[in-house]
């Protein structure tokens, strides 16, 4: 499938957000591990999916051979790098939640089967503490994805040709965001939902996803290039400050969209071209090659670098303590991610395609529209 190859590189980038952070945050600067913010790259991460959907979705793809294909996306790598992270909380038994997402305890059976469907994130705080980011903290997001995927047919139809039953499981979703917003206000005692791991909770990151995609697609259809008068900068600039500070990671999608639609449709400018040319670039096409390993394997790499140091019988200034761990991490984390992509994540990819190869015939899209690569 053809592909907006800039995106593939900010999937790279923005793995590497997420293990910088966790990087420092499990190091000797703990403390400055949250100024990074890295729940932003998670959210871009989230935009994108409602982008790379939705075009899925366009192509007539049926509900079996969607739900299979995801799931063989997903679950394997999550599946490996969870028992990798759950060997490790076994084995070390330290109250750590920075690095499993909660404390040591004996009772891990209803996290296990939670983790198994891959639902962890829809379970209430009140249910089962901590579900989302227990053990593989970094899999909150894969729970957010799962429930996405298998709701997106629903909510594509209702943006396509809605009728009551998709309507009804808009309305649902919508219902819950609201219910749950209220009950913040301390109006009526409401669920709890760890990370916000509960899809209406973030159901408007994957909105932005799905109408950037549509947007990209009647872009493609346009016989003449895309061309902003300058005078409307006067205007989008304001809204994009605005949008920051309600989302800065909707403004910082807006931002990266505009830009590589700029180089695809428009007239670029010394800047985009030069965001596109970096993004396209190997490191960054690697990097985002493998970047779903790198996002689930990085935590559990960290953990055992960080225990090897600490038993070390080297002393090492904090700095260079700082530095090693970077370097060491980073070196097992990449290394490792490219096995499992190589031996389990490609592999899993294309037994996924072959076993749906005798579904119903995909219906063609009304017009080639490329996006980044997600099957």
């Amino acid at each position: 499938m053809k592909h907006i190859k800039e995106f593939d590189g900010l999937r790279g980038l923005l793995a590497l957000w997420v293990f910088a952070s966790h990087v420092i945050e499990l190091g000797p600067y703990s403390a400055l591990g949250p100024s990074l913010r890295a729940h932003l790259a998670v959210d871009v991460f989230i935009i994108l999916s409602g982008f790379v959907i939705f075009h899925l979705l366009s192509t007539g793809e049926d509900y079996r051979s969607f739900i299979m294909r995801r799931w063989f996306r997903l679950f394997p790598v999550f599946a490996i790098c969870f028992l990798l992270a759950l060997t490790l909380y076994a084995s070390l038994k330290i109250n750590d939640e920075t690095a499993f997402g909660m404390g040591h305890t004996k009772n891990l059976t209803p996290y296990l089967i939670a983790h198994a469907t891959m639902l962890h994130g829809a379970v209430p705080e009140q249910l089962l503490p901590q579900s989302a980011r227990a053990i593989l903290v970094s899999a909150w997001s894969v729970s957010l994805e799962w429930q996405f995927y298998l709701l997106a047919p629903l909510l594509f139809a209702f943006a396509i040709r809605p009728n009551w039953k998709v309507t009804l499981v808009f309305a649902a979703l919508i219902a819950a965001r609201l219910a749950h917003d209220v009950a913040r206000l301390g109006v009526f005692p409401g669920l709890t939902f760890d990370m916000y791991a509960f899809l209406p909770l973030r159901l408007e990151f994957f909105a932005v996803g799905a109408g950037s995609y549509d947007l990209w697609r009647w872009l493609s259809e346009r016989n003449r290039p895309m061309e902003i008068p300058r005078l409307w900068y006067a205007l989008l600039l304001p809204l994009l400050i605005l949008v920051a500070k309600k989302s800065p990671a909707i403004a910082l999608w807006m931002f990266g969209f505009a830009a590589v639609a700029h180089v695809h449709f428009g007239s670029a400018g010394a800047i985009t071209r030069g965001l596109s040319q970096f993004l396209n670039s190997s490191l960054a096409q690697f990097l985002g090659k493998i970047s779903y390993s790198i996002y689930l394997l990085h935590l559990p790499a960290l953990i055992l670098v960080r225990e090897l140091l600490r038993a070390s019988p080297v002393e090492l200034a904090r700095p260079l303590w700082q530095l090693t761990f970077v370097a060491a991490g980073l070196t097992v984390t990449v290394a490792g991610s490219w096995l499992i992509h190589v031996l389990v994540e490609k592999p899993m990819i294309q037994l996924g395609k072959r076993l749906t190869k005798t579904s119903s015939p995909r219906i063609p899209s009304p017009s080639p529209v490329e996006t980044p690569s997600a099957a």
